[in-house]
């Protein structure tokens, strides 16, 4: 029971750090998107020799597909890391087309399901995706300069406020650690 306060107060904490990260975030995004390329650089590079090495290191049936799949992931990580603020404008405009597409689908999907309860969650999600598909294109390329910033910078910031809700609320239901509280009987 003791350690409740405790697990409240890294809650907390962790929250705090992470509302401040995803403000940095949000006010410095191109540097952000710069970042999101370099990682992202890092880790094809690292995929792709692990992919490699798995492919020839057995010589198995495909290997030769394996190996090629490898020298891509790898050498689309050098790309990045050569250029990551152009590899984040392509990202993003593939990002904008998949939120245009799939926002478009949700918006048919939804009309389809008119009598369903719900369904206009599902088409004002088509269509709030189409609009940031519609606002990304827009601007583009230079929306691809600060729409992986941004965007991860909202994600960052929603995460740490749902961190310090969540220890806030701690203490309101007994101190549980539960997601969710537990009935009372």
């Amino acid at each position: 029971m003791k350690d409740k306060p405790k697990r409240r107060g890294w809650m907390l904490a962790t929250g705090l750090l992470l509302v401040i990260v995803g403000l940095c975030f949000l006010l410095v995004p191109l540097l952000t998107t710069f970042a999101a390329g370099v990682a992202a650089g890092i880790l094809l590079i690292a995929a792709g020799a692990a992919q490699l090495l798995d492919a020839t290191s057995g010589r198995a049936e495909g290997w030769v597909w394996g190996a090629a799949m490898g020298v891509l992931a790898g050498l689309a990580g050098v790309l990045l890391l050569v250029d990551p603020v152009g590899g984040m404008i392509g990202f993003t405009l593939l990002m904008a087309c998949y939120l245009l597409i799939t926002g478009a689908l949700k918006a048919v999907l939804a009309s389809a399901w008119s009598p369903v309860p719900g369904w206009g969650w599902m088409l004002c999600n088509g269509a709030i995706s189409m609009l940031l598909a519609l606002l990304i294109l827009s601007g583009w390329p230079g929306t691809g300069l600060w729409t992986v910033g941004v965007f991860l910078g909202v994600d960052v910031l929603l995460a740490g406020f749902s961190r310090i809700v969540r220890s806030v609320s701690l203490s309101e239901f007994g101190g549980s650690d539960q997601m969710l509280p537990t009935p009372r009987a």
